[in-house]
C-alpha cells in the first residue's frame, strides 16, 4: 500500500498519543473512508485534538481493544510505544501494519533528503546535533520522538529541504 492507495481504504489507528492523532488527521486528510482511532485509555476522550478528529468524523474506541474494531480495515497503523504483539490477535490476514513514521513517509515530496536515526540510545541527541549541522545550510524539520510527528508536519504542507 502507498500513497495512491490510501484514499477511499479503511484505515485503524491503535494508540491516541500526538502521533496516533496525528496519522488519523493524516488518513483524513488523504481521502480514507473510514478512519478508527483506539487507545485503552478514556481520558483520550477529553481531548481538543480527539474532539476535532470526532468532528471530521474519525471513530473513537476506548478501552480494551475488540476484534470488531479491526474487522474489514485495510491499514493498520501504529503509534510509537504500541507494540504489534498486543494488537496481533486482531488483525486479519493480508492487512499491512505500519508505524505513523512509515505511513508519514508515504506522502513526502520526492525531493526532500531525509535523515532517519534509529537505534536504543542517543537517537534525540544524534538527531539534534545532524539537524543542528544541516541547518546552516538547508531548511530542516527536526521531528517525530522530538516534538512533532511527522504524519502532522505533512498535513501541514510544510516543505523542508531535509526531514
Amino acid at each position: 500500500m502507498n500513497n495512491k492507495e490510501i484514499k477511499h481504504k479503511r484505515v485503524v489507528v491503535v494508540g491516541a498519543g500526538i502521533s496516533g492523532i496525528s496519522a488519523a488527521g493524516l488518513c483524513v486528510q488523504k481521502g480514507a473512508k473510514e478512519v478508527r482511532l483506539l487507545d485503552k485509555d478514556p481520558k483520550v476522550l477529553e481531548r481538543a485534538e480527539v474532539e476535532d478528529l470526532i468532528k471530521k468524523g474519525v471513530e473513537v474506541f476506548v478501552g480494551e481493544h475488540k476484534k470488531s474494531y479491526f474487522e474489514s480495515s485495510d491499514l493498520i497503523v501504529l503509534s510509537p510505544g504500541v507494540s504489534r504483539s498486543w494488537i496481533e490477535p486482531f488483525i486479519e490476514d493480508g492487512v499491512p501494519v505500519v508505524s505513523e513514521l512509515e505511513l508519514g513517509f508515504w506522502f513526502l515530496d520526492e525531493s526532500t533528503y531525509i535523515v532517519a536515526v534509529t537505534g536504543t540510545n542517543g537517537k534525540t541527541t544524534t538527531a539534534s546535533l545532524i539537524a543542528h549541522i544541516l541547518k546552516k545550510r538547508f531548511d530542516v524539520f527536526l521531528g517525530c520522538n522530538i516534538g512533532t510527528p511527522l504524519c502532522s508536519y505533512v498535513t501541514e504542507n510544510k516543505k523542508a529541504d531535509v526531514v
